[in-house]
């Protein structure tokens, strides 16, 4: 499953993972009052992914089928570790793929 992660820059410590085929249109209208501007922070493959930092890959792609959408609020350096995590699996990822051949 493709996931799209987005930061609010109106408010540090807003996360919005949401699943590709997902329009950031169809959010509630309060919720996208409270995110305000957002920003594109990175864009992965989570079915590449055993574990996240802060959030249980399974959970977030049942929440990314159900609704579309998962909102976090945490703080950002958390969520950076995340993406930088998920940067470095996907390189050692590629690197074994290239050794496999």
């Amino acid at each position: 499953m493709k996931c799209s992660v987005y930061r609010s820059i109106a408010n540090e410590g807003l996360f919005l993972y949401v699943s590709s085929d997902f329009s950031t249109d169809r959010l509630p209208d309060e919720l996208k009052k409270k995110l305000g501007r957002m920003r594109l922070s990175v864009q992965f493959d989570l079915s590449r992914f055993k574990n996240l930092v802060q959030i249980n890959p399974d959970e977030l792609a049942e929440h990314l089928k159900e609704k579309g959408y998962h909102l976090c609020i945490r703080d950002p350096s958390v969520i950076e570790q995340d993406l930088e995590k998920a940067v470095q699996d996907m390189l050692n990822s590629g690197k074994k793929d290239q050794t496999a051949e």
